[in-house]
């Protein structure tokens, strides 16, 4: 999948470039309080993944039924967040032909 040029131009991951940051200012004996929530170094708190993953769900199965309606009939969507990744699981039916098809997407920090 192709990164979003708008993403692509923020550079570095910024957890990523705030690391480099706290290791620089630890060699020059400094102390650095964290007081970051859900980065990548420890998991994010269960309620705000089950979040997630209910604005997906709504977002999804909207966007869905405006852009694709006419063509399919979702039959299920589930999604969930674990750790750093989020599964969007969907099976619809291709109107015209009655074909149901299932298929998986999911993306990790």
């Amino acid at each position: 999948m192709e990164l979003s040029p708008l993403l692509a131009e923020l550079g570095r991951y910024p957890f990523t470039r705030l690391d480099d940051w706290r290791a620089e200012a630890g060699r020059r004996g400094l102390e650095v309080i964290d007081f970051g929530v859900g980065d990548p170094r420890e998991p994010t708190p269960a309620f705000i993944r089950a979040a997630l993953a209910a604005a997906v769900n709504v977002t999804v199965q909207s966007s869905l039924q405006l852009w694709l309606g006419d063509l399919i009939e979702v039959a299920a969507l589930e999604v969930s967040a674990e750790d750093s990744t989020l599964t969007v699981d969907l099976t619809y039916v291709v109107r015209q032909t009655q074909q149901r098809l299932t298929t998986r997407f999911t993306r990790g920090v």
